[in-house]
């Protein structure tokens, strides 16, 4: 659904798919679906590493296939951030590269939590991020008991430039509505449904929108 909507949106874009090692027999699946799609695939390590690792692996990874390809601009969406607005990319990428700083994104509220950026959706400058003093602090690990937003938070200072806000996400709090884009936090299984109805997909009855469990420091990373 996530690439339908891209393709649909913002045209036939370099799509990345990081998927922090599902378990068969859905990785698979996965890599079958995005090969009749025309995207590509990757993972980091050998095995899962739990949310936080997996993060900094979609970081990492997605840094690398960018530079690989010359591109200037990446925009790191997580699973379930879908937007639902025409030409965002286009305007992302307009916005970052006509400023100074080196990415897109605001601050994160969730009820008690406070995190330093919002990494479900980053805009982020290539040349800038994929440096490799910068690249060595996203290294895809277990960081518990810190969350990926501190370490992305500390790289960005290393890359300097600061981030500007992006109007899209609708400020800083993740449990506020924002026209055209579903999110998690704040968007029922239904509301997704409806969407994915619209491109003649099913989510499936396990289609959830709580947080994904983690139970230890394993699952946490």
């Amino acid at each position: 659904l996530q690439v339908r909507l891209i393709r649909q949106h913002c045209g036939d874009v370099p799509i990345l798919v990081h998927d922090d090692w599902s378990p068969e027999p859905a990785r698979g699946q996965l890599d079958a679906a995005m090969a009749l799609m025309g995207v590509e695939v990757v993972r980091s390590g050998e095995r899962n590493i739990g949310h936080a690792g997996g993060d900094l692996g979609a970081f990492h990874a997605g840094l690398t296939w960018a530079a690989g390809k010359g591109l200037r601009v990446l925009v790191k969406l997580s699973q379930r951030f879908l937007i639902d607005t025409p030409g965002w990319l286009q305007d992302a990428a307009k916005l970052l590269t006509s400023g100074r700083e080196s990415c897109l994104t605001d601050a994160c509220l969730q009820g008690p939590c406070r995190l330093p950026l919002r990494t479900e959706a980053v805009v982020v400058d290539v040349p800038r991020w994929s440096k490799p003093a910068v690249m060595a602090m996203l290294v895809p690990r277990r960081v518990y008991p810190a969350a990926a937003d501190h370490v992305v938070h500390r790289a960005l200072g290393r890359v300097g430039g600061g981030f500007a806000v992006w109007p899209l996400l609708g400020g800083p709090d993740r449990q506020i509505r924002t026209p055209g884009v579903l999110w998690h936090c704040n968007t029922k299984p239904h509301e997704y449904r409806v969407v994915a109805e619209r491109f003649g997909i099913d989510l499936g009855a396990d289609f959830f929108t709580s947080g994904w469990p983690k139970a230890s420091r394993e699952d946490w990373g």
